[in-house]
Parts: structure tokens; sequence; C-alpha cells
């Protein structure tokens, strides 16, 4: 059962802003990137998904350079996707609070009900907006917002 509607959500990342909106014409939500709409470079149409899952899942920051700037190191980030955690799937304007699970790293990620049952997705597209879990992540920084 789904625990709500979900027509916006607003995803705030350190560096950028991204968003969902419901199209219920169209069945989709359309991605907006610090509120303009995101455009696919090769059709120029823009980006949608039947599904949208925000997975949370540790981030580690590692000892590989990304880049220096201004004097400002920036490392990578191992994202830990296996194991398991929360997830919330975001399909027809509704939100359904689930859990991830890979137990294998060769094994694909599945979405689950919190009992334990596989979650059918809607054909078509699914995006996966990857988070720190809410207990990680920096007050005032990141956070997720679904309306």
């Amino acid at each position: 059962g789904a625990a709500g509607a979900a027509s916006l959500v607003e995803i705030a990342y350190r560096a950028t802003r991204a968003g969902w909106v419901y199209d219920a014409g169209q069945g989709a939500y359309l991605r907006f990137s610090d509120g303009q709409p995101h455009l696919d470079a090769g059709t120029g149409a823009q980006v949608q998904a039947e599904n949208v899952v925000i997975l949370y899942a540790r981030h580690r920051e590692t000892d590989i350079v990304e880049s220096v700037w201004q004097d400002v190191v920036s490392y990578s980030l191992e994202i830990a996707l296996w194991g398991e955690g929360d997830a919330v799937l975001l399909r027809d304007g509704e939100r359904y609070d689930v859990r991830w699970e890979r137990t294998m790293r060769d094994q694909p990620l599945m979405l689950i009900t919190i009992d334990g049952q596989l979650i059918p997705l809607k054909p078509g597209v699914t995006w996966f907006q990857v988070f720190p879990p809410p207990e990680a992540q920096r007050p005032g920084e990141e956070r997720v917002a679904i309306r």
C-alpha cells in the first residue's frame, strides 16, 4: 500500500538541486536540475521516468583524489550498493516506503516490502537517486523532500 501522494520530489545535493514532478497525463515523473528541465542531450526531450527510487546507501570517502581546486582536495566516494537499506519508490504519483537488498555483488538490486515481498515496478524507465542514509546526512546540506 502507498504511504501517501508523491507529486513533487526535491533533492538537495551539496552542489546541485534535482527535482521530479509527476505528470499524470504521461504517467511519469519529469526531471528538473537546479530548477530547469533536465533535457536529454541526444533527443532534446525532458528526462522522464515511470519509477523514481530514492535509495539510501552508506557513503564513504576514499583516499582517491578526484580533483583539486583552489587548494581544496575532493576525494572519491565509495557507495555501498551491497547489503540492504531503506528506499522510497515513487510511481503513479504515490510514495511507497520499501527496502532494498543485494545479497551478493554479482546479483541485481531488489526492492522489497517491509515484510520481504518483491515490489513490482511500473514498465518503463526507472531512475535511482542514491543518497546517504538520513542518519549520515550533514545537517542543512543534503535532504530529500517528497510532497
